[in-house]
Parts: C-alpha cells; sequence; structure tokens
C-alpha cells in the first residue's frame, strides 16, 4: 500500500504538469527548505481518478515552448551555487561511477563514442517528472550506442524508483543517490531536475537546471550531433 500511495502521487504529479500552450519557456522558482512552496498553476481540469486497470495518461511532449509556472525543489540548503565545481564545462568528465538499481555501474570518462545525458530528479517534484515522458521519447529515437540516457534520483528510494520505471515504461537506466551525495559533491547540485550534458569526447557539454522542453532539449542534443524530434 506504501508503493501504491507514492506511485498515486507520482503519477498526479505528472497530470499537474501538462497545462502547456505555445510561448516562451517556463519561469522556474526555487523552493528553499525553510520555505513553503509556491503553488503550481491550476490545471484546466480537474484530474478524474484512474479507474481500476485502466493506465494513467502521461502527458505528450511537443517542441512547441510550454510556458507555465514551475516549481524546484532545493536538495540543500548548505549548497552554494556559486562554489567551485568537480565538473566543469569545456574539461573531460572526471571518473564518476553511477550504479543503476539494477547493479551495473556506468564509468563517465569509459563511455567515449557516446553522448551522456545524466537527470537529477527526486521524489515529490512535478516538474521533474514531467520529463520522463520526453527523456522516453529520446530514448526511443536515439540509439543507446550514441547516447546514453542515467536517470537519478536523490533519494534513497530504490524499490519505488523501481516500480516508477515499470509504470512509466522507463527503458533507461535508473539509479539512487541516496542523500544526493553524489550530486551535491561531485556535480555541485543545489536544485532538481538538473540535467548534465556530456558530449561523445567525453568532454562536459553544459549544465541545466530546471526542467526542459522538447524544443530546449532538441537544441541542447543538437549540439552534440544528435538529432531529436518528438
Amino acid at each position: 500500500m506504501k508503493h501504491i500511495g507514492i506511485l498515486l502521487g507520482l503519477l498526479l504529479s505528472i497530470i499537474a504538469c501538462t497545462d502547456r500552450t505555445t510561448g516562451t519557456r517556463p519561469d522556474v522558482y526555487i523552493v528553499y527548505a525553510s520555505e513553503t512552496p509556491a503553488p503550481l498553476v491550476e490545471p484546466s481540469h480537474t484530474p478524474q481518478p484512474t479507474q481500476t486497470g485502466t493506465p494513467t495518461p502521461l502527458p505528450s511532449p511537443t517542441l512547441a515552448a510550454t510556458p507555465r509556472r514551475v516549481t524546484v525543489s532545493r536538495v540543500s540548503d548548505s549548497i552554494d551555487l556559486s562554489t567551485q565545481q568537480l565538473i566543469k564545462v569545456g574539461q573531460p568528465v572526471p571518473p564518476i561511477v553511477l550504479t543503476d538499481i539494477d547493479g551495473t555501474p556506468y564509468q563517465l570518462d569509459q563511455q567515449q563514442g557516446r553522448a551522456i545525458l545524466i537527470n537529477f530528479w527526486t521524489v515529490g517534484c512535478g516538474s521533474c517528472f514531467y520529463e520522463f515522458p520526453l527523456f522516453q521519447q529520446v530514448r526511443e529515437g536515439i540509439s543507446a550506442d550514441d547516447l546514453l540516457i542515467l536517470s537519478v534520483n536523490v533519494s534513497d528510494f530504490a524499490e519505488e524508483t523501481r516500480i516508477l520505471a515499470a509504470q512509466l515504461g522507463i527503458t533507461f537506466p535508473m539509479v539512487v543517490d541516496p542523500n544526493a551525495d553524489i550530486f551535491t559533491t561531485f556535480f555541485g547540485g543545489a536544485v532538481v531536475p538538473t540535467t548534465i550534458f556530456i558530449g561523445a569526447d567525453g568532454v562536459v557539454a553544459g549544465s541545466f537546471p530546471g526542467p526542459m522542453d522538447a524544443r530546449l532539449l532538441a537544441q541542447r542534443l543538437a549540439a552534440l550531433d544528435l538529432t531529436f524530434s518528438s
């Protein structure tokens, strides 16, 4: 029952983030641990409970920009975004190892020949769950030989992460980073979602804090010589 309750909350977070119209990039609000999260824009309809046996509909990303008010979650009040990060854009990625929930290790500096997309997220971040269908479309559109996608949950909810991946049909590796140790230590991370891009040459291409829409993601992938269209 605990797993079912958590998953229902996560899936409702996805539904709450699907009010999308053409316009400019979303406004991003950082929520500090000591503050009350800013409310999201109310959806244009009231989500109805899903009947037993009926899958919950997922958002369908498009290349149109998505103006909406979104909220990112601050991982730690002690993290200073201005401090020096271990990884640096334009420099080779260090020998960081991320191990997925099935025990498969991925050493980032040993992936030359394919680009890497690392997405950091957490339970309770509604904007994070908006990105899952988008990254799955990328996985289906770009070969794993050309792009490694790693989804890192900065919490210790390993079993919930496994169930979520199965429910959403996610086929890229899922990683659990208890207490956000890897995220804060090696990536200087402070807010989720955050997405890291590494080129096929092993050089860090960019770090993007906040949720991504299809247009922005396509632009970032194009910079890595990868083509994506939803």
